[in-house]
């Protein structure tokens, strides 16, 4: 979509006048490029705003984009009391590669959804298990639930559970059930980790890299919190300290209209 169908719009519409926020701007951007070109990072968003913010908070589920996970590419991963798995389809992809990305989830998540588009609903429930959660995201920015999912432990893998885990909390692992991690070098962490759990169920193991993510992702609730809701899935794709979020959080509270408008001068000529 160009950029100037959108800066257009926000003019017609006054949302450029003065006294505007960057946080508001962003909010009507969003809402109109909704309605026209309806891209990943749109149902990303309605994920962690309905599934996450709208149903508890970021200290109770944590959220992560772009996951890595048994060689396929989880679009949003949420940690509740267990690991959960979203994968999107939008009316631009393909649903070809969807039962090889399904099964590759299950290694690490106890649950598994697809949210998509009306056009793909069908496709997907068809092709997937039953087990398979599919949502569809609806032209009123809602998810409806077509399928719940249910969950599925049977293919659980440890070491791709265990490959969501940073260094502290492969350390921390390996502390936690039995052994000792001093002296333990870089190069063998995740293979002590993987020792250290072979006797731990899979449902606890699974329940104990949910605990560490959500510990992982507990200070992104204040920059989440301050930036309008249109922003909620690139704030958890973020990795800033306190002092980069608040300063941050101010930028979206300022005036900027003042600047927009002389930017806007040979967009829109007076």
């Amino acid at each position: 979509m160009e950029l100037s169908a959108v800066l257009r719009s926000l003019e017609s519409n006054g949302h450029l006048n003065e006294g505007a926020t960057l946080s508001s701007i962003y909010e009507h951007a969003f809402k109109y490029c909704f309605k026209n070109q309806r891209v990943e990072y749109f149902y990303k968003n309605a994920v962690i705003q309905k599934l996450v913010l709208g149903r508890s908070s970021l200290a109770a589920t944590a959220a992560f984009l772009e996951v890595r996970i048994a060689g396929a590419k989880l679009d949003v991963l949420l940690a509740k009391d267990c690991i959960n798995a979203f994968e999107i389809k939008t009316d631009f992809d393909e649903l070809a590669r969807l039962p090889s990305q399904v099964s590759a989830y299950q290694h690490a998540c106890r649950e598994v959804s697809v949210v998509t588009s009306d056009r793909y609903a069908s496709a997907v429930e068809r092709s997937t298990g039953r087990e398979i959660g599919v949502y569809v995201l609806t032209d009123r920015y809602q998810l409806h639930t077509i399928r719940a999912p249910e969950k599925f432990d049977s293919c659980l893998v440890r070491s791709d559970m265990l490959a969501l885990l940073r260094r502290r909390e492969l350390v921390e692992l390996i502390d936690a059930y039995g052994r000792t991690s001093a002296c333990i070098p870089n190069t063998r962490l995740y293979q002590e980790a993987l020792a250290a759990c072979q006797g731990v169920g899979l449902i606890e193991l699974n329940s104990f890299v949910a605990n560490r993510l959500r510990r992982r992702s507990a200070k992104k609730g204040s920059l989440v919190s301050g930036l309008p809701m249109s922003l909620a899935a690139s704030a958890m794709a973020q990795d800033l300290t306190h002092t980069q979020i608040a300063r941050l959080i101010r930028l979206f509270e300022m005036d900027v209209t003042g600047g927009i408008q002389n930017e806007l001068s040979p967009v829109f000529p007076r």
